[in-house]
């Protein structure tokens, strides 16, 4: 689940109180969280690390994998969600 706040609207005081909704909205919904997670809303692995961007793509990661490895293997696309092939 990704809280869409308004994180530009208003004066610079409010925005603590716009990421509190937010943090509550998350807070709130995480006994109905299955663990799954948009792509888009993931950090770069070099901020997020591998972990979160692997249960993003679930059962799909291990098969990118593979396609990773026959056309990327010197990781040249890797400006994204990195999918790291395996040597």
């Amino acid at each position: 689940m990704h809280p869409a706040t308004a994180h530009g609207v208003g004066s610079s005081r409010d925005r603590p109180r716009q990421y509190s909704v937010g943090t509550r909205v998350v807070r709130g919904n995480a006994p109905f969280d299955r663990g799954s997670r948009y792509v888009n809303q993931i950090g770069l692995e070099t901020d997020e690390g591998s972990e979160r961007i692997k249960a993003a793509y679930g059962a799909n990661y291990d098969r990118l994998v593979g396609l990773k490895n026959k056309y990327d293997l010197s990781n040249l696309f890797r400006h994204n969600r990195n999918i790291r092939p395996r040597v």
